[in-house]
């Protein structure tokens, strides 16, 4: 979390280091005041992960690659800034459980992970096509995770849910293929708080890539 709110603080300098007034776009282009809607889906990549049971009980979790999908409801406060709630939702394989660093056993089960993060956006050349942008967040996540065996052990049917906060912060650029529409692509790091499945608190960190549409509504007008 500390590295989270490092992240809020750079941010918040390079936007109070922005002209007070923006150049107004070019007709068609005006996405100064205006909800909009965004979905997006992409490559959802999990560290593995750190899980302890006890001071003395402790390894490692391997994820499997995944989808990601989103979701985002969002207003345009200026040129230069946006901000959306987005819901996504991601299902990642259980690879691999290594216990005390010395051994391993295949895990057959899955981990779910729903999100739901208030984003700020701040997006630089507003006036252009192409327009990168950068954006934090913060909200909370709902892990769940399905073990139905861990090979050589004979464990099976461990399960749990837990919701903890999140965050996640990424870089990316927009770029408008009509009056009201944009694709966006981008790179975004998601992390929470360690979840609690029983007695074993969890790692949970990934690395996406997304790829989304949005779509602008003017309902307040030109000014």
């Amino acid at each position: 979390m500390k590295r989270f709110l490092w992240i809020i603080a750079t941010f918040t300098c390079l936007a109070a280091s922005l002209p007070a007034q923006a150049q107004r776009l070019a007709p068609g282009q005006d996405f100064k005041k205006s909800l909009y809607v965004s979905g997006a889906f992409g490559l959802s990549i999990p560290n593995t992960a750190d899980w302890n049971e006890t001071p003395n009980l402790n390894g490692d979790i391997e994820y499997e690659k995944t989808t990601s999908f989103s979701g985002a409801l969002g207003i345009k406060l200026s040129p230069y800034f946006s901000a959306d709630t987005e819901f996504s939702y991601r299902n990642s394989g259980l690879d691999e459980l290594t216990v005390n660093g010395t051994g391993s056993a295949e895990l057959n089960g899955d981990s779910k992970m729903w999100a739901g993060l208030v984003n700020l956006y701040l997006h630089m050349m507003p006036e252009s096509n192409f327009s990168p942008y950068f954006m934090v967040g913060a909200g909370a996540a709902r892990y769940s995770v399905d073990i139905d065996a861990i090979g050589g052990l004979g464990v099976t049917g461990a399960s749990g849910t837990d919701t903890v906060a999140a965050y996640q912060w990424g870089t990316g650029f927009n770029y408008n293929v009509s009056d009201d529409g944009q694709i966006w692509l981008g790179y975004r790091f998601l992390g929470t708080d360690r979840p609690t499945i029983s007695t074993t608190e969890i790692d949970y960190t990934a690395h996406e890539i997304m790829l989304g549409y949005r779509h602008h509504f003017q309902v307040f007008g030109d000014e």
